[in-house]
Formats: C-alpha cells, sequence, structure tokens
C-alpha cells in the first residue's frame, strides 16, 4: 500500500500544496485530490510583510493583525502558520486529514529557514522531510527519474547508445530553446514552483524532458 505525503512547496512567488502517493503500489497519477497555491505566501509575499513592519509595505489581509512589534523570526513564523488553512483546504478536498497523511515534504526556495519546518512539524504533528538544498528538489527528482528510466530502457532493449558529446551537447542546447516555454507553462501548471522550474531548465535539456515525462508533465 503506497503511503501519503503532503508536499509545501513554499517558492518565492507563491506556496503550493499538494498530496502525492508515495512507495510501493503508487499509482500512475499519484496526486490525490486537487493542488492549490497561492501568491499570498513565499519569498516575495514575506518581504512584503517585512516591509510592511518597516512601514514601507502593506501587509497581507491573512497575517494582518499580527505584525505589530514582530522579530523577522516572529514574521515568519507567523507567515507559514497562516499558511496552514491552504493545507487544510487541501485536506479537504482529498477528503483526508492529517491523520492519513505519512510525511510532509518541504521544497522551494523559500524553504530554507529552520522556522518553516519547526512550524509545520508543531502545527501539522507529522514527520517533515527538507532537503539540505529545498529549492533543487524539484529538479534533482527529474534528474533521477530520468536515469531511471534511462537504466530501464537499456535493460528491456539491451541498447547502450554510444557517447557523442559535442552531437549531444548541441542537441540539448537545441532542444532547451524549443521547450524552455512550453515546460516551463505546463512545469507550473503543474504544480512545480518558478524556482523549481529555472533549476530543472539548468539541467541537460535531455535530462529534463525524460524527468517530466516520467512525472506526468510532458
Amino acid at each position: 500500500m503506497p503511503g501519503l505525503a503532503l508536499v509545501y512547496d513554499l517558492g518565492g512567488a507563491s506556496l503550493d500544496v499538494t498530496l502525492v502517493r508515495v512507495g510501493a503500489g503508487c499509482p500512475l497519477n499519484p496526486i490525490v485530490g486537487v493542488p492549490i497555491r497561492s501568491t499570498e505566501f513565499g519569498g516575495r509575499a514575506f518581504g512584503a510583510l517585512v516591509a510592511a513592519r518597516a512601514g514601507n509595505g502593506t501587509v497581507p489581509a491573512a497575517i494582518s493583525g499580527a505584525v505589530t512589534g514582530a522579530t523577522a523570526d516572529e514574521l515568519r513564523t507567523i507567515h507559514i502558520r497562516s499558511s496552514l488553512k491552504l493545507v487544510y483546504r487541501c485536506l479537504r478536498m482529498a477528503d483526508v486529514t492529517m491523520a492519513d497523511v505519512d510525511c510532509v515534504l518541504v521544497v522551494g526556495g523559500a524553504a530554507r529557514p529552520v522556522e518553516v519546518a519547526q512550524v509545520l512539524a508543531g502545527e501539522l504533528a507529522r514527520p517533515v522531510i527538507t532537503a539540505p538544498d529545498p529549492e533543487r528538489t524539484i529538479a534533482d527528482g527529474a534528474a533521477i527519474l530520468a536515469r531511471r528510466a534511462a537504466a530501464a530502457d537499456e535493460e528491456v532493449t539491451g541498447h547502450h547508445p554510444r557517447r557523442r558529446p559535442r552531437r549531444a551537447k548541441t542537441r540539448a542546447l537545441l532542444l532547451s530553446r524549443r521547450t524552455k516555454r512550453r515546460l516551463t507553462r505546463v512545469a507550473i501548471a503543474a504544480g512545480m514552483s518558478a524556482a523549481g522550474v529555472v533549476l530543472a531548465l539548468a539541467l541537460p535539456a535531455d535530462t529534463v524532458v525524460a524527468g517530466l515525462s516520467q512525472l506526468g508533465l510532458r
């Protein structure tokens, strides 16, 4: 029986919350329910909150009552705690509760500060997994999937293509230029953060396309 992970993707421009089946027996489409996105949370929104604390900006309505006298760490804690409404909405739409969730996976360029994982662990009472470089998690995952797919193809066909560095490099460059906009649009629509897409496209194009194909985003 596959497990259930809640992916908390806190990027620079938005927060994306998605429930995903993981592990043995995982279905071809692992997403449970409907992914939810909000631009009220993320690096840009937190910057606006800090600016408002300094008297130079506007506080988002969701957290307008908790700014006065707060430090930067306290503001981030308020910011993450306020975002939990998206988590619970995602759970309701999938007709599950946190008791059904095995772990919380934290990714995204704005997820590095320790307060993010601390608040989620304390409020959700589930194991929280954060990579050392959370902004690279999606790109690294795409690369791993592509490598596994290539290895599986070699086992089935017994074909080991010759290495042609110069030609492969040219093809990757052309493929990246031709598909960058389409992949970015489709990947963001499927729940990847903008930062994750940029990092993914920094990888060799053949690797990214293969990885996105395995994820069902191509």
